[in-house]
């Protein structure tokens, strides 16, 4: 018995080692075909790490250069340098005549409507090749001084000047003619005292600036020619070395503005036309002047407000001025308005006196 338990014994354990051989036999077959099947992944799964180890090294973030510490920050909203308006053309030689106005560049846009914006600077109304410094106060860095168009030309009020005397307009400043005995018509004498008040005050503006005389003086002598047919003489351009002449044009105006540029002959006009003088003196200080930062901006409405209500002028022409000024609006604003204001006066006085 004991023998055929031991026999049986022995027998199971064969089977069982012929099962685990067949088992690990069948292992090692399917270790060797799924080994097969994925040979072709891990090759794809190797290359696509290699791939991704060289992009990983090609990507690399480089930070923008960092802007220069002086360079301001709207240093593309500056307008373009003189020097490179001055270096793409000759300038051409100042015409014989210094009534004539002076010489147009190239077209300013207009707005609807075909009248000439009052915010057009002086560069576009001057050659290109002009060296024009800006116009503004001297405490601020504000764009280019417009130029009206009347400020160009406006047609006198009158018969046109005399060409001999419109030759010589230093002449003109220093000795002008007597006063006519026979009173002008009142709505021509008004438009007299605003085109020589208005046009000496814009031409002293432009001399303080350090432009070519060739650029103010044609305006200047239009103011001239219109005071002497009031038998008012206007005060001269101040003799100042250049670091002081926009100090002593500013002092100049500011005198104009109080005591009138009228001087001795103020008992010969009336009230308004004292404060129509006024009015275009204090109206062109404000570019050298007016800035919303300063104090004082609260007197400069005041008495322009006061200067512009005995002018007899519509208030829709003043008002607008006015009102940006009570706002303390920024200077571009104001510029323009200043202008608009001569503008819109200098037509409505000329209507009145062709109407007269």
């Amino acid at each position: 018995m004991v023998y055929i338990a031991i026999g049986c014994y022995e027998g199971r354990l064969a089977a069982g080692r012929r099962r685990l051989s067949s088992v690990n036999r069948r292992c090692r077959q399917f270790a060797i075909t799924f080994n097969r099947a994925m040979a072709p992944g891990r090759i794809l799964i190797l290359a696509a790490c290699a791939a991704s180890v060289g992009c990983w090294e090609e990507i690399r973030y480089v930070p923008p250069p960092e802007a220069p510490a002086d360079r301001p920050a709207h240093a593309s909203l500056q307008p373009a340098a003189p020097s490179a308006m001055s270096a793409e053309a000759t300038p051409p030689a100042p015409t014989a005549d210094p009534a004539a106005p002076p010489p147009a560049g190239d077209a300013p846009q207009e707005p609807a409507g075909g009248e000439p914006s009052a915010a057009e600077s002086l560069v576009e109304s001057l050659p290109d090749d002009a060296a024009t410094p800006a116009i503004g106060p001297a405490h601020e860095d504000e764009s280019v001084l417009p130029t009206p168009p009347e400020m160009a030309q406006t047609p006198p009020a009158t018969e046109p000047p005399d060409p001999a005397a419109a030759a010589e307009p230093d002449a003109l400043s220093t000795a002008p003619e007597a006063a006519a005995t026979d009173p002008l018509p009142v709505a021509q004498q008004r438009s007299l005292v605003w085109q020589a008040a208005s046009k000496w005050s814009f031409a002293a503006a432009l001399f303080a600036k350090e432009i070519d005389a060739n650029r103010y003086e044609p305006i200047r002598a239009e103011a001239v020619d219109a005071a002497r047919r009031l038998g008012v003489e206007l005060p001269p351009l101040p003799a100042a070395a250049p670091a002081n002449r926009e100090a002593d044009v500013i002092a100049m105006l500011r005198t104009a503005a109080t005591d009138s540029l009228l001087g001795e002959s103020q008992s010969r006009f009336t009230a308004a036309e004292a404060a129509l003088a006024r009015l275009a003196v204090r109206s062109h200080l404000l570019l050298l002047t007016y800035s919303p930062r300063l104090s004082g901006v609260a007197q400069q409405a005041a008495a322009l407000r006061a200067d512009a209500e005995t002018s007899d002028l519509p208030a829709e022409l003043w008002q607008p001025l006015a009102t940006l000024l009570d706002g303390q609006a920024e200077y571009p604003a104001v510029k323009a308005a200043v202008f608009e204001l001569h503008r819109r006066t200098a037509l409505h006085l000329n209507q009145a006196a062709e109407a007269e």
